[in-house]
């Protein structure tokens, strides 16, 4: 009985660390609240757009659909970006190339690996790429510090998915006192919910949500 009872702890203090990791990943990050620039600049992020995800290796798991479409939506709004001079920032998801991440992305998604890159469609105009580990862009110290180099206040969204990543890293943003719009003709999900009930939960964290139109026309 012992034997078994100390297995059975193990095997109980494993759950617990696996759920905690998860949960842990898919916190937005807090920080350092932005300053008041003299002369404050926009940005977009482009999250998340890459060959696992959307591309020809993306596996069914993620259950993406019309992703022609969806990135020809992207690929408008980061022309329109350009037009208008606004930071274009291209965000991507790598995981160390360990057994719970593995298990997690069905081996997808790993740094080093071809799946990362950005789908061969997306619109590339600049070389602002920063890697993430969790769900929140926000998470790597280096996309904070170079908004805040570049006087960014205020930041749009697109990519995916509209109910984690995107969603995330914009609260990440939210927590440090960014103007937050996510573009909505401009992103997808895989969950389960309507784009009704991804605008009242944006606009429940306080996240702006308009197309592109009504953005910048």
């Amino acid at each position: 009985m012992v034997v078994v009872d100390v297995i059975l702890v193990f095997i109980v203090i494993g759950i617990v660390s696996v759920v905690w990791k998860i949960v842990n990943l898919m916190r937005p990050t807090t920080g350092k609240a932005i300053e008041l620039y003299r002369e404050p600049r926009q940005a977009l992020l482009v999250v998340d757009v890459q060959e696992d995800l959307t591309g020809k290796s993306a596996h069914q798991r993620f259950g993406y659909k019309n992703t022609e479409a969806f990135i020809a939506q992207v690929n408008e709004v980061i022309a329109a970006a350009v037009e208008k001079e606004i930071l274009v920032v291209y965000v991507g998801q790598e995981c160390p190339d360990s057994l719970f991440f593995r298990i997690a992305y069905g081996g997808r998604l790993l740094k080093g690996g071809a799946g990362t890159r950005q789908d061969d469609r997306l619109l590339l105009v600049s070389e602002n790429y920063f890697s993430k580990q969790r769900s929140d862009a926000f998470s790597n110290p280096q996309l904070e510090q170079f908004l805040a180099a570049n006087q960014v206040d205020e930041i749009f969204i697109v990519g995916l998915d509209a109910a984690a990543c995107v969603y995330k890293t914009a609260l990440g943003a939210v927590n440090r006192n960014y103007k937050v719009t996510i573009i909505t003709n401009a992103v997808i999900t895989n969950f389960n919910k309507t784009k009704e009930q991804l605008v009242a939960m944006y606009q429940k964290k306080g996240i702006g949500s308009k197309d592109s139109m009504a953005v910048w026309g």
